[in-house]
């Protein structure tokens, strides 16, 4: 797969995951006050691996082709990681 190629791949899933999240805010402003006391944390922490996967989605996007593939399975751990948190965190309101 071409830089290029890889590039927009992440992008979408970016897109996605920001997509989701959203999601899980509004959720979280519509839940109970006590729901919401618990997931706020949560909520935060993954505000601030969205800002880690944009900067490093920035540095990916400007290395060269040849390095990327070290920073292709970072990004793609760090997305992994943040998916995970959103989809657990979402799990509580259909409870």
């Amino acid at each position: 797969m071409k830089k290029d190629e890889i590039i927009k791949t992440f992008q979408d899933e970016i897109e996605v995951l920001h997509t989701k999240f959203d999601e899980l805010k509004v959720q979280a402003n519509l839940g109970k006050h006590e729901l919401k006391q618990i997931i706020q944390p949560e909520i935060s922490k993954i505000e601030i691996q969205l800002e880690d996967i944009g900067k490093r989605y920035k540095q990916f996007s400007q290395v060269s082709e040849d390095a990327i593939g070290d920073l292709k399975e970072g990004l793609s751990l760090t997305l992994e990681t943040v998916s995970e948190a959103v989809k657990s965190a979402s799990q509580r309101f259909k409870r």
